[in-house]
């Protein structure tokens, strides 16, 4: 891949990123899964990249990039990883609140309502 072909792809690679992160800013169930996937996109780009920047390694530009979209890339799976878990112990909560424990003294399971959709 030439520098040009390099440059462009880690420009695509940092837009997703940080459409995946401005999503993130608002966490609602939906940015957080299109953020996470888009994440994950953005990795996989990342990784498909690391095998050809040797021959980049006069090019301080693309290293620089590169380290950067690591470097955001981990830090956003990080949030996401702590919105996941915020998610799973307010869950806990809502459960005891609404459901109360089983008879173990656990927090009983809480399952949101789900929407059906038909279409005639």
């Amino acid at each position: 891949m030439t520098s040009q072909q390099t440059a462009a792809t880690f420009r695509h690679l940092q837009k997703g990123l940080a459409d995946a992160e401005r999503l993130a800013q608002r966490p609602t169930p939906a940015n957080l899964d299109v953020s996470l996937a888009t994440l994950v996109q953005v990795a996989a780009g990342l990784k498909d990249s690391l095998p050809g920047l040797p021959a980049h390694q006069g090019n301080q530009e693309l290293l620089a990039s590169a380290a950067d979209i690591r470097r955001r890339v981990q830090r956003l799976g990080r949030l996401l990883d702590q919105a996941a878990a915020l998610h799973a112990g307010r869950k806990a909560v809502v459960g005891a609140v609404l459901e109360g424990y089983t008879p173990a003294g656990e927090p009983a399971g809480y399952q949101p309502a789900g929407r059906l959709l038909a279409r005639i």
